[in-house]
């Protein structure tokens, strides 16, 4: 990261600032870590099927021994034969495990199996925080605004089309629709009401009382990755429904995180998104012949063909 020119005393402030205000961040999942963990959508059986699976077995073959003792109860009855004799307690527990050394060991080894099976998913999981859905200050459904309005994702993130960060639109540009519109289709004014007393409007006028909305971030990607809106929005032409889901069509009344946002899963898109307008573009002429040369006229130019997957790219 290059120099920045702040003096001791803005550094000093800088950390002020962030200690204060990082004891009033709400608890909740941060974003992701990070790592090489790539995303499996089916993690196959769950191990409480298996678990079930056993335990119904156990009570079988409990049910079965039963059956055999009172059988053979009954013969040594009828033929005279002498009971053997019944151990009680620690012996009768030395017994049975003398008696069942098989078993033990298949329990043990299934447990090893269930065991391992449930820390390896945890283990993977640390750090990844899709579907995080935290409650915020208003309640704002994107099903409403960019599904049935149909206004457009950019009209309110319009950072994602020219910088690394999409932003999140101020209330003034709230008010472009809801000075007019002071009602909504399914809460009514009470979410409205919160952009107006963020903005001191008593419905004429502007007063100086203004108090910033609190929004809870969702997506958080670490320090050392780098992603730039821009460059995947303008140049990549990659819709917004690819990583943050169709929220038009289903939408959320408080905003979540549809995508794992993992190393892994960036790596699986690089892969297989198709880079948009090479053969077209002037500038890109002599790099398209020699990728051409190499994996074929007909060949899809995949992001990673053009460094995709240089680790530079993204951790720098």
């Amino acid at each position: 990261m290059p120099a920045q020119s702040v003096t001791d005393d803005e550094v000093k402030a800088i950390l002020a600032y962030i200690k204060v205000e990082g004891s009033k961040a709400p608890k909740g999942p941060v974003g992701p870590i990070g790592g090489d963990v790539a995303v499996t959508e089916n993690k196959g059986t769950s191990p409480w099927t298996l678990i079930t699976v056993i335990l119904v077995l156990a009570l079988i073959a409990m049910a079965l021994g039963r059956v055999k003792a009172g059988l053979q109860h009954a013969m040594r009855e009828k033929e005279g034969i002498p009971h053997p004799v019944v151990l009680e307690g620690a012996e009768a527990r030395k017994n049975w495990i003398r008696s069942n050394k098989k078993l033990i060991a298949a329990i043990l080894l299934i447990g090893f199996v269930v065991g391992s099976y449930k820390g390896w998913y945890a283990l993977a999981d640390i750090g990844i925080a899709q579907d995080y859905q935290p409650e915020q200050p208003i309640k704002f459904s994107h099903k409403i605004h960019a599904g049935e309005d149909k206004i457009a994702c950019v009209y309110c993130h319009s950072g994602a089309e020219k910088s690394r960060h999409a932003g999140i639109p101020s209330a003034n540009l709230c008010m472009n629709c809801h000075n007019y519109i002071k009602e909504g289709p399914k809460y009514g004014d009470a979410e409205i009401k919160k952009i107006y007393a963020a903005l001191d409007w008593n419905g004429t006028e502007y007063g100086k009382n203004t108090k910033p909305i609190q929004w809870t971030k969702i997506h958080n990607l670490p320090d050392l990755a780098y992603f730039n809106h821009a460059q995947h929005v303008t140049v990549g032409k990659i819709a917004c429904q690819t990583c943050h889901g169709p929220v038009e069509e289903y939408g959320y009344d408080e905003m979540k995180q549809f995508a794992p946002l993992t190393m892994g899963w960036c790596i699986d898109c690089h892969r297989t998104t198709e880079v948009p307008g090479m053969k077209d573009n002037g500038y890109y002429t002599e790099f398209h012949k020699k990728l051409a040369a190499k994996y074929g006229n007909e060949a899809k130019l995949t992001v990673d063909k053009i460094g995709g997957l240089e680790c530079a790219r993204c951790h720098y």
